[in-house]
């Protein structure tokens, strides 16, 4: 699912040009079981999503004027941010599942700043254009660093729910489902 927006002509003249695109890089499900010392089951669906979000902006230049022209000074920027989510689901014996919400968290990407998204921002002071395979390159390799993260994390963050459910008194046994 990828969704590409531009401005238009007037906001051009006015503000620069705004291009944003936004990426449901990739998903990953689990399923642990949760046994009760009572015999009760509870199976928990887990979702992790990984979302990746760059902005595009060129601002500068003027809108031209009468036997004068336009002024073609224009600065590119561009930000790059993703973020991990996860969703947990109480799974019913006839398979309904329902969201628990106060389990959901955003996962840790950027290993330069623990407990943050990861953002990468960019700024020249060329037209978008010119500048087109530089933040195709730093886009490409800020998608290889954020799905690297993404599956560590992921993995990381299932064992800390299996151990979390293990930690009750009440649960005989935890299992993570093929």
């Amino acid at each position: 699912m990828i969704r590409l927006a531009g401005s238009g002509f007037a906001l051009l003249c006015l503000l620069g040009s705004v291009d944003a695109l936004s990426d449901v890089v990739q998903t990953k499900e689990r399923t642990y079981a949760v046994k009760f010392k009572d015999d009760a089951v509870e199976r928990y669906n887990v979702k992790w999503t990984l979302d990746f979000t760059a902005n595009v902006r060129e601002a500068g230049g003027t809108p031209p004027v009468p036997y004068q022209g336009a002024s073609n000074a224009k600065a590119c920027s561009w930000k790059i941010e993703a973020s991990a989510n996860r969703a947990v689901f109480l799974v019913t014996r006839l398979g309904q599942p329902f969201s628990l919400p106060k389990m959901d968290k955003v996962l840790d990407l950027d290993p330069r700043n623990p407990g943050k998204p990861y953002t990468l921002a960019g700024q020249r002071d060329l037209t978008c254009n010119d500048v087109k395979a530089e933040r195709a390159e730093e886009l490409a390799n800020a998608k290889a660093t954020v799905l690297k993260a993404f599956e560590t994390q992921a993995a990381d963050d299932l064992a800390r729910l299996v151990k979390e459910a293990q930690a009750n008194a009440e649960v005989a046994s935890v299992s993570v489902l093929p």
